[in-house]
């Protein structure tokens, strides 16, 4: 099988972003198939698939090309290649319609006409990537009668769509941030390439910024490839996050097709210098008769903390907790058999300051199980 090559130059990505080199990628042309098989049917316009069959050896349609590989492009691009029918019989051969897989795929005609003997006629058909990430396979089916038999043609355009827009960090973890002090990262958002297209100037911009959380959004010379570059700065002031934690996302808006709302994920937690052991608090098989475990809560030298109050989270597992101030522990109590049965999960939250500073919460999980 013959095969020929068309050049396209464009600027490719990897996937995730982190290099962007730019060469000159191939779209790969496959001639037509010959091989077939015969068939015969009336010459009626409808083109139902059922009713045609691949060409043979022998069919007087030719098509110059039957595959096209446009190789790796990016989103929201539209790919387009010219194919040349030809009539190389000696009758008039009959084209009745055409269709495509998805609407992501176009032909610039109906696919109605009639190609008389040694006749040509240039089609184009398009891929079009908006919308679409990964590796596209669609197909183009052409229908054409030919004395007394009904063949399909089929054109399969092929290509790998990278993103438009590139994050070099998906998430932010800020880790424990003392309450004195703040966390701070930066995410480099870039555009690969210009929107086709565009109304507007493509930017990026904030939909949602968590509370507790600052957001900046600074332009900044592209790099790598991209032509166009933003640097996202994320900051949380450790007096800023709440007793638990900040787990929430930063939502954007950005040129992308297919990703045009992206959520960056943000955590951060409170630095604590206290800790407990055991960390979690597992009963085992209970039965009759209350069992007691103790939580022990320490204190890095030179820190000081101070127990609030303890609670559960659910409070229905037959479960009670007390706090020794003397001890700096916490007793907890789980039921025998003689409660409801079966297995019981709960969660102990121990609320206390560090150091005078703001309200905290260590968790320790609590599991068992009650023999019937």
């Amino acid at each position: 099988m013959d095969s020929s090559t068309l050049k396209r130059p464009f600027l490719a990505a990897g996937l995730l972003g982190v290099v962007a080199v730019s060469y000159v990628a191939s779209a790969t042309l496959m001639r037509s198939s010959d091989a077939g098989l015969q068939a015969t049917a009336t010459e009626s316009d409808d083109h139902s698939d059922t009713d045609f069959q691949e060409p043979v050896a022998d069919a007087g349609l030719k098509l110059d090309f039957s595959s096209v590989d446009f190789g790796t492009v990016f989103e929201g691009m539209k790919l387009t290649q010219a194919i040349v029918l030809t009539n190389s019989a000696a009758w008039p051969i009959k084209m009745v319609g055409v269709n495509s897989s998805c609407g992501c795929t176009t032909v610039d005609t109906d696919g109605k006409f009639v190609l008389q003997p040694g006749e040509q006629r240039s089609i184009t058909v398009q891929l079009n990537t908006t919308n679409n990430l990964g590796r596209l396979e669609k197909t183009v089916s052409l229908y054409a009668h030919e004395r007394g038999s009904r063949f399909k043609f089929l054109i399969t355009l092929k290509a790998v769509s990278l993103p438009l827009v590139l994050l070099d960090k998906d998430n932010v973890d800020l880790g424990m941030v003392p309450a004195d002090q703040e966390g701070k990262a930066d995410i480099q958002i870039r555009m690969m390439r210009q929107p086709e297209a565009a109304k507007s100037e493509p930017t990026v911009r904030f939909l949602t910024v968590p509370e507790n959380v600052k957001a900046e959004l600074t332009e900044v010379p592209p790099t790598e490839g991209a032509v166009k570059q933003w640097q996202m700065t994320v900051t949380v002031r450790g007096s800023d996050i709440p007793e638990e934690s900040v787990n929430a996302d930063i939502v954007i808006m950005t040129p992308s097709t297919a990703e045009a709302v992206m959520r960056i994920p943000v955590r951060a937690h409170q630095h604590s210098w206290v800790s407990c052991e055991p960390s979690r608090i597992s009963f085992g098989a209970l039965r009759e008769g209350a069992v007691t475990s103790t939580v022990r809560l320490s204190c890095e030298p030179g820190q000081t903390f101070e127990v609030m109050d303890v609670q559960f989270h659910q409070n229905n597992a037959g479960l009670t907790a007390s706090y020794d101030q003397k001890t700096s522990s916490v007793s907890v109590t789980a039921a025998g058999s003689d409660t409801a049965g079966g297995f019981f999960q709960d969660s102990l939250r121990i609320h206390y300051t560090c150091n005078a500073g703001p309200r905290q919460t260590l968790i320790v999980p609590v599991t068992g199980y009650r023999m019937r």
